[in-house]
């Protein structure tokens, strides 16, 4: 019965999904495409919350797939990035900040960025920011640019260099690279 399997991954679900990277189990692997491909888009979605806790990688495989497609739909694109914001995988870092430059993909690029160290990350930010990216976006960048603290640093350098205005880095920011200790 459809309910019932709807209930039994529901419930699997709210077991897992605050503790990502769990062991992936081997019967998930028996079960997991088949929900991943279920005609019921709930199911899917729930499927797909599990399998990226267990970094299934079937799972990051598929959402990497629907990244790389350039006729994705930006709905598409934005289930496909929620799950890899979980994915360990660091060769795809271009793809990602090819994708900043979305405005639509932005903030959920910029939620799998955060687990990444390269200084790559902080340059196409600050392109971003330079170029004049709308203020949530720019809030985001901010955000995300004074998490490290090499990023922090490039991005004190860019208003020193005056490649973005000093009224870019607020008290807020001061306070936050503060916090880091560098």
């Amino acid at each position: 019965d459809l309910t019932e399997r709807y209930r039994h991954l529901r419930l699997l679900q709210h077991a897992v999904q605050s503790s990502p990277g769990l062991p992936m189990p081997s019967y998930w692997k028996l079960v997991a495409e088949s929900l991943y491909d279920a005609p019921d888009g709930q199911i899917r979605q729930a499927a797909q919350v599990v399998g990226s806790v267990f970094r299934d990688p079937i799972l990051m495989q598929r959402s990497w797939a629907v990244v790389d497609d350039p006729a994705a739909k930006p709905a598409a694109l934005r289930t496909a990035l929620q799950v890899l914001a979980l994915d360990t995988a660091t060769d795809r870092l271009p793809r990602l900040l090819e994708l900043l430059g979305q405005p639509a993909l932005a903030p959920s690029v910029m939620t799998v960025l955060r687990r990444y160290q390269d200084l790559a990350v902080a340059d196409r930010l600050l392109i971003g920011l330079h170029s004049g990216w709308e203020p949530r976006l720019s809030a985001l960048a901010l955000e995300l640019l004074t998490s490290r603290p090499e990023w922090a640093s490039a991005l004190l350098d860019a208003v020193e260099a005056g490649r973005l205005p000093a009224g870019t880095v607020t008290a807020f920011h001061v306070r936050q690279m503060h916090g880091l200790g560098d």
